[in-house]
């Protein structure tokens, strides 16, 4: 599925008004400080006696406790730092464009969230030591 030039513009402006309301600004990206954050609760699936996790998805899944309001992110821990860094970016990326669904729409548009969000801080390290 291919996503309008309008809307990856679209991400790209939350992700950078996300940075700028959370005054985040290092780069590598820290998920985990990001998280905190945000108020985002995260639980690795370590820490859970299920085997309906990676029924669910291999990767990760949020949900939303509706009585404290407050998102949590279950991801598997035992995927390389990486795959986990992007993993709970993508997380914060359907948080972050309100989906509450699951679509191809949605799965492309938290991926390309995922993806500015871990280099555009570098992108924008990168202008400030140009000029």
């Amino acid at each position: 599925m291919r996503l309008c030039r309008k809307n990856y513009e679209q991400i790209e402006k939350i992700v950078d008004e996300m940075y700028e309301d959370l005054d985040f600004a290092e780069f590598p990206v820290d998920v985990f400080k990001l998280c905190q954050k945000l108020q985002i609760n995260l639980i690795k699936y370590s820490n859970i006696e299920s085997e309906l996790l990676s029924f669910l998805s291999n990767d990760g899944f949020t949900i939303l406790d509706k009585e404290n309001r407050q998102y949590k992110i279950f991801y598997n821990d035992l995927m390389p730092n990486e795959k986990i860094r992007f993993t709970i970016m993508r997380e914060i990326g359907h948080i972050m464009l309100d989906h509450k669904k699951l679509n191809k729409k949605n799965e492309k548009e938290a991926n390309i969230f995922a993806k500015f969000a871990l280099s555009i801080i570098e992108k924008k390290i990168e202008l400030r030591e140009v000029s």
